[in-house]
C-alpha cells in the first residue's frame, strides 16, 4: 500500500515566501466587525471575520477578503488601505481606511522585546515588578528610545478612520488595523500608487 512521501529538508521562510496578515476592528453609522486576512507566499490564504448590522442584529460571515494598500515610504507601515470583502449570502463590501496618528507601539505590553532588559514576554522578574517607558512614535515606523536609539517593530495597531460600501449602502467610522509584512511582499497583497490606485507591476 502506497502513501505520500512525507515533505523534508529545510523549510521555506517567511523572508523567502512573503507573508501578510491584516486584523481590522471597526464600526460605522450602521456596522461593525472584525475582519482577519493572512496570506503566505501562493499558499492559499486564511480569511475569517463577522460583520453585524448595528440596526437589525444581522451577521455576515465573511468568506473573502481582498487587499491593497499604500505604504509609507521605505517602510512596511501603511498611509491607507482598501480592504474587499465577500460574505456568505453574496454581499460585498468595501472598506476604505486612512491611517490617523501614530500607530501604537506594543513594546509597552512586552512584545518586540519589551522591559528594561530587552527580554520580553515570560520572563520572571520577580514577585512585582513596574517599569515605565517613555518613547517616541512620530515616525511611521521607528520607534524611538530616550537615548536617541530606535527599534522597528513588527507589529503595530493603527488607529483608522474608514468608509464602508455594502451593495451601495455608504457609512462611515472608526477602527483599529494592525498589518504586517515580512518577507518579499506577497502575492495576496496589492499595492496602491501614491494616488490610491493600484500601483502598476
Amino acid at each position: 500500500m502506497g502513501v505520500p512521501e512525507p515533505v523534508t529538508g529545510p523549510k521555506v521562510t517567511l523572508a523567502e515566501k512573503g507573508h501578510v496578515m491584516s486584523f481590522l476592528f471597526f464600526s460605522t453609522d450602521t456596522h461593525s466587525g472584525s475582519l482577519l486576512f493572512s496570506g503566505r507566499g501562493d499558499d492559499t490564504p486564511y480569511t475569517t471575520g463577522v460583520v453585524t448590522d448595528r440596526r437589525t442584529q444581522a451577521s455576515m460571515h465573511a468568506t473573502r477578503i481582498a487587499l491593497s494598500v499604500q505604504l509609507h515610504e521605505g517602510t512596511r507601515r501603511f498611509r491607507q488601505a482598501q480592504v474587499d470583502v465577500s460574505f456568505e449570502g453574496g454581499q460585498s463590501m468595501r472598506i476604505g481606511v486612512l491611517a490617523r496618528g501614530a500607530s501604537i507601539a506594543m513594546q509597552g505590553l512586552g512584545y518586540s522585546g519589551g522591559y528594561d532588559d530587552g527580554k520580553g514576554l515570560g520572563v520572571w522578574r520577580g514577585e512585582n515588578h513596574l517599569e515605565s517607558d517613555v518613547w517616541d512614535v512620530s515616525h511611521p515606523s521607528k520607534v524611538v528610545l530616550p537615548d536617541s536609539t530606535h527599534k522597528e517593530h513588527w507589529h503595530r495597531i493603527q488607529p483608522v478612520a474608514l468608509s464602508a460600501d455594502l451593495d451601495g449602502h455608504a457609512s462611515e467610522g472608526t477602527g483599529s488595523m494592525t498589518l504586517t509584512i515580512a518577507g518579499k511582499l506577497p502575492q495576496h497583497l496589492q499595492m496602491q500608487a501614491a494616488s490610491g490606485s493600484p500601483a502598476a507591476t
